[in-house]
């Protein structure tokens, strides 16, 4: 599939390059490397919902299993290469409510099945809401989208980073991050992360999601893509 691109990433990376040393040596490994998107709504959200409060191994596996209920795939993801192809596929609200009597076997819990089925159902009567989104600032849409039960302040900043790929979100509660911080920049297991973060705000602006991209590089081997 075509991905979307977010056109500020290079003169981010260079200005964050030049503001913190420590971010510097992530980003040189990752110079070919970028935030991309799928540019499907309903499938960003759909991943991001998929993804609360569980590992990044947990999520992915889920996802590839919902994919294969969907497209009737039937094969093994043992090889890296055909698990990313499928990995990487989007799907519609359609595909999705069509299997749900079969998704119920993916993985996911029953109130994730009845939040994305909430989401599904709203994009299939509502197929430019993510057209529309993107018309908002930030907060307006993290309050459109906090409206969908089962969507809070973190699944917003998944949607803003990897749909809309707004330049300057951080999701300051994600346990990725909190970890991939104290090993960069090599905190004192007493000192609390959030207020770390607070203090860097304005180093990072207006370019934090490409902070957080490049941390979640650190911890994750394949770059993340929702």
């Amino acid at each position: 599939m075509k991905f979307k691109k977010p056109t500020y990433w290079s003169t981010a990376v260079k200005e964050l390059c030049r503001k913190d040393s420590i971010l510097r040596q992530i980003i040189q490994k990752n110079e070919f490397t970028t935030l991309k998107s799928k540019n499907n709504a309903f499938t960003t959200l759909t991943r991001s919902v998929i993804a609360q409060q569980i590992s990044t191994a947990a999520s992915n596996s889920i996802w590839c299993r919902i994919l294969d209920i969907i497209y009737q795939t039937d094969k093994s993801f043992s090889d890296h290469k055909l698990a990313m192809e499928i990995h990487n596929k989007t799907i519609t609200p359609q595909q999705f409510l069509n299997k749900l009597d079969r998704l119920q076997y993916s993985g996911l819990s029953k109130n994730k099945v009845l939040y994305i089925t909430n989401i599904a159902k709203f994009f299939s009567t509502n197929p430019n809401f993510g057209t529309e989104l993107s018309k908002l600032t930030d907060e307006e849409i993290r309050r459109s989208l906090q409206s969908f039960k089962g969507i809070g302040p973190w699944t917003a900043d998944m949607f803003l980073i990897f749909y809309l790929m707004r330049p300057n979100v951080f999701p300051e509660n994600d346990i990725g991050l909190h970890k991939s911080i104290r090993q960069v920049y090599q905190l004192d297991s007493n000192l609390n992360v959030k207020s770390f973060i607070r203090s860097k705000h304005k180093l990072w602006a207006p370019w934090k999601t490409v902070v957080a991209w490049h941390l979640w590089s650190q911890i994750d081997s394949d770059p993340i893509i929702y």
